[in-house]
């Protein structure tokens, strides 16, 4: 199942129920409504469908629906987490809700933010490959093998079947490509929504990279997981000695968040694409005053292009 539609649902639900101001009753049959709407498939990895953007955005709309429905007296189950039939026991084995009743604090403070534009399992490896890159000065032409120490729960996802990872032909499959992801960071030197692109998929350099990335298996890292999400990159180069890095905790997890400045420039590379420029400058504005506004409103009425 992918964990975003699944789940977001949930957090769509609780944050809308929190926005209209329900009670408490109503914000739990509000949870139970997004139960019903809690789906979202794993294979449009199969042929990078469009599905994988669609699945997050009706999740949004689900915790939406689930709260409207809610806030009018729509009733939904009260137990749909831990019941008999419940989201825990359809979607998982020996679920419990303990650790649920045992945190302390706000997870989503605890939430990773990714810098590079693709997945969550590739985002240490292409960390370190960066940092190798700009320490070394590592042309692509040098580079005779990437070996790339992977998380046993990332590797079917990122790294098979190995000969269709290396020739991903759409942006999303780019995006589910460990060896485009480290063959374009390589490359381009970044890994931002600008290389995961069709210019960069027709990139002979980034093509022959990929040929030489290769995923490996490595259970010494499992034992961290998921507390920590480690990595490690080997690159054999022509001439130089082999390079090698290693990555605890990948840029964007709470242990090693983004800066401030990150954050901003990895908003305005996504807004813009949207977004004009005037219209970009009155969200900003907007999201600054957020946490002193008593409305929501006029932070909605910003994200709107229209008016420009």
């Amino acid at each position: 199942f992918h964990l975003t539609a699944t789940c977001g649902a949930f957090g769509a639900a609780a944050a809308a129920g929190a926005v209209l101001g329900l009670e408490a009753a109503a914000i739990a049959a509000a949870l139970g409504i997004a139960g019903s709407q809690a789906a979202g498939s794993m294979e449009f990895l199969a042929d990078g469908s469009w599905t994988k953007r669609f699945q997050t955005g009706w999740a949004a709309c689900a915790g939406l629906h689930a709260a409207a429905l809610a806030q009018a007296g729509f009733s939904g189950p009260a137990t749909i987490l831990e019941g008999r039939f419940g989201f825990l026991h359809a979607y998982s084995d020996g679920a419990t809700t303990a650790p649920l009743a045992a945190r302390e604090g706000y997870e989503l403070m605890r939430t990773s933010v990714k810098p590079h534009a693709c997945c969550r399992y590739m985002q240490g490896p292409i960390d370190a490959v960066l940092a190798l890159r700009a320490a070394h000065r590592i042309e692509p032409d040098q580079v005779e093998r990437v070996e790339v120490g992977m998380l046993a729960a990332g590797f079917p996802i990122v790294c098979e079947p190995a000969d269709a990872k290396r020739r991903p032909a759409s942006v999303v499959e780019a995006q589910f490509s460990l060896p485009f992801g480290i063959a374009v960071a390589l490359a381009r030197g970044a890994a931002s929504p600008a290389e995961f692109s069709p210019a960069c998929l027709r990139d002979p350099t980034v093509g022959g990279l990929m040929e030489r990335v290769v995923g490996v298996r490595d259970p010494a890292l499992d034992a961290a997981f998921p507390r920590a999400w480690p990595c490690w990159v080997r690159i054999a180069l022509r001439g130089r000695p082999p390079l090698e890095a290693h990555i605890e905790h990948p840029r964007g997890d709470p242990e090693s968040f983004l800066t401030p400045a990150e954050l901003e420039r990895k908003f305005r590379t996504l807004a813009s694409r949207a977004l004009p420029a005037a219209a970009l400058a009155r969200l900003e504005a907007a999201l600054a005053g957020f946490p002193r506004a008593r409305s929501v409103a006029p932070l909605l009425a910003a994200a709107i292009p229209s008016g420009t």
